[in-house]
């Protein structure tokens, strides 16, 4: 099937600023293009304008026009008319002219008039210069503009050779490939190991054994990189045990991973694997491409089948303990290739194949992209040193309604924890911001004595006792939670277990957690770690901490908040402060504001302009006035 790109898709080659090369049409002689030439006696490039076209002997003769380097910027030339110079081959009225092949010549794409002697080229000199000897050069020969055929690629019939990067680790197991190179028939237990998942220190190995009696028993171990998982360390042994073994072999893997098997089965029934299913996948990917290419090329028949872990087999707990130890040894990691049939490219992040769902990892990417952002933040700035469970605060923001369904109710409520959680709060010093001619020398509208900032609500005289109490209850309702959904095993969960050195105090420091982050939405690890021993199940945990923040926020609003927002109503009903006025643009004016006494009326004749000043209701009684004085004069003018 062929694909044909539509018109308004395609466009003239095109170089340097969106510039098309184009030619003089010989065709066309009462056209008078702006042009310009490689001049190979003077080594540099004339320019000009075409005075007459010769349809015969396909040449044209130009006008020279020089450089004015008075007006001449360096990416904007302006030109005026050569007076007359060595390029000079006609005898005519105009000073300075000559005859150029029309091969040569190209026209300016883009120029001004400034006069009718000046001429401004919206191009810099260097690149003009540069597309004119180019085109001499190609015209006559010189330079072949040859666009490089890409040479096929040979692929390597070893596919160890293909798929393992070159170094010591492929040399070893070539040799292991060189034994196995005369038998058919293969039974391995592979198993892998991954320590401090998550962590810097993370360590991902692997480790296979041949066990069939009629074959070389070899075992063997290693590490890997990137993307660990346990399942990639797994899959990775028995990638690598396939490498090693010949065309139309019989292979057997015995391995404790449930999850390999039942995707492996999978695959395999599927007609056919395509691109687009295998990018799909949701980790390994390119293992699975490898493994399914190994299958097909060398026609290996292959049973893989699932055996207990941690069992009394002899040969799975001697692979597992021999992966374990390689993460003492440190061993250099393998590495495989790209050198896929199955599939013709592969997408990288930073140099990294991704090998997990890529429209997934393209969200996860976006995510904490975000997330970076939103820590990065001036305000979250105590965040970076202090511990927190940020899958619990994300976890109970999101915790408001069904997934699949939205609700008014529950996007306000969301959009406002949100904004607590910015500290984003509409405070008087936040309205201030929009708003600074209608809330000027407006301070807390709870206790009108200091300025209200965000700090300021946790420490308003008038909200202290409310504070109080809300940190009492909750104590008192986490408690309850707890030993309602504790584990049977588990102990009585009481006051003790709660106890934090600032946790439940309102004071805001930057190097420890405050009752404030608790409002804000923000969960510690510490209450994480101290609630989950008990109930023994992280997602009742997590079920728990929403229900605990949750209860917080609503006793924070419902206290607070709520009441905080109906006196700062109050006081703008009284100052006359509207929400369509609220809406509109700050007056920002350096003459005083207009009072009650500016309409006062000062009689006066001379200078009846500066009346307006006195306000507008004085303006028109005074127009009226003196509307009626000119009417009386008329009058009694004609009596």
């Amino acid at each position: 099937m062929v694909l044909f790109m539509k018109c308004y898709w395609s466009f003239y080659p095109t170089h340097f600023k969106q510039s098309s090369l184009s030619f003089p049409q010989i065709n066309r002689p009462r056209t008078k293009e702006w042009v310009y030439i490689w001049s190979p006696l003077f080594q540099q490039t004339v320019f000009g304008r075409i005075i007459e076209k010769f349809i015969p002997t396909s040449s044209v003769s130009i006008q020279h026009w020089i450089i004015d380097s008075s007006l001449s910027t360096f990416d904007l030339p302006v030109f005026s008319p050569c007076s007359g110079c060595s390029l000079n081959q006609f005898s005519l009225n105009i000073p300075c002219s000559f005859l150029a092949p029309i091969q040569f010549v190209l026209n300016i794409p883009l120029h001004k008039k400034i006069s009718e002697s000046k001429r401004q080229f919206n191009l810099p000199l260097c690149e003009f210069s540069s597309i004119a000897h180019l085109h001499y050069d190609f015209i006559l020969g010189f330079n072949r503009f040859l666009i490089p055929v890409p040479s096929s690629i040979s692929l390597p019939d070893n596919l160890l050779i293909r798929f393992i990067d070159s170094g010591h680790l492929r040399n070893q197991l070539l040799i292991f490939q060189n034994q196995f190179s005369s038998f058919s028939n293969f039974e391995f237990y592979t198993d892998g190991s991954v320590v401090d998942l998550s962590q810097e220190t993370c360590s991902m190995t692997f480790a296979f054994s041949q066990t069939h009696p009629s074959t070389p028993l070899i075992h063997y171990s290693t590490s890997i990189e990137n993307w660990p998982s346990s399942f990639k360390a797994e899959l990775s042994a028995v990638v690598v045990a396939l490498l090693l073994v010949p065309s139309h072999s019989s292979v057997i893997i015995h391995t404790d991973s449930q999850s390999i098997v039942e995707r492996f089965n999978h695959l395999s029934a599927l007609i056919s694997l395509t691109p687009r299913y295998l990018l799909k996948g949701s980790s390994c990917n390119p293992l699975w491409i490898i493994l399914f290419e190994i299958l097909s090329i060398s026609h290996i028949s292959l049973s893989l089948i699932k055996i207990k872990a941690h069992s009394n087999d002899i040969n799975n707990n001697f692979v597992d303990s021999l992966a374990r130890s390689s993460h003492a040894l440190d061993p250099l990691p393998v590495c495989f290739t790209l050198n896929f049939t199955l599939i013709s490219c592969f997408p990288l992040w930073k140099s990294i194949p991704i090998e997990l769902n890529v429209r997934q990892f393209i969200t996860n990417l976006s995510r904490n992209s975000g997330f970076e952002k939103f820590l990065f933040l001036s305000r979250n700035n105590r965040y970076l040193i202090l511990d927190v469970h940020w899958e619990s605060t994300f976890f109970i923001l999101s915790d408001d309604e069904d997934s699949s369904a939205t609700f008014f109710s529950s996007s306000f409520r969301k959009a406002h924890k949100i904004k607590l959680l910015l500290q984003e709060l509409p405070t008087v010093k936040h309205v201030k911001l929009r708003r600074p001619d209608l809330y000027n020398g407006w301070n807390c509208p709870v206790c009108k004595d200091h300025p209200e900032t965000f700090a300021h609500i946790w420490r308003c005289r008038n909200h202290l006792s409310r504070l109080n109490t809300i940190i009492f209850n909750s104590k008192k309702h986490l408690i309850s939670l707890v030993n309602q959904y504790r584990s049977i095993n588990s102990s009585r969960f009481t006051n003790q277990h709660l106890r934090h050195p600032s946790l439940w105090n309102l004071d805001v420091q930057n190097d420890s957690f405050s009752f404030v982050d608790l409002i804000k939405g923000v969960v510690p690890c510490f209450l994480f770690n101290v609630i989950d021993p008990f109930v023994d199940n992280s997602t009742i945990t997590l079920f728990i901490l929403s229900v605990f923040i949750d209860s917080i926020y609503s006793s924070f609003m419902s206290s607070v908040w709520n009441p905080h927002c109906e006196r700062m109503l109050l006081d703008e009903y009284h100052a006359g402060i509207t929400r369509q006025s609220k809406r509109m643009n700050c007056v920002r004016s350096t003459s005083p504001p207009i009072t009650r006494s500016s309409f006062s009326f000062v009689p006066t004749f001379f200078g009846v302009d500066k009346l307006i000043n006195f306000g507008v209701i004085g303006y028109l009684f005074i127009q009226i006035f003196v509307y009626w004085l000119i009417v009386a004069l008329l009058s009694f003018r004609n009596q």
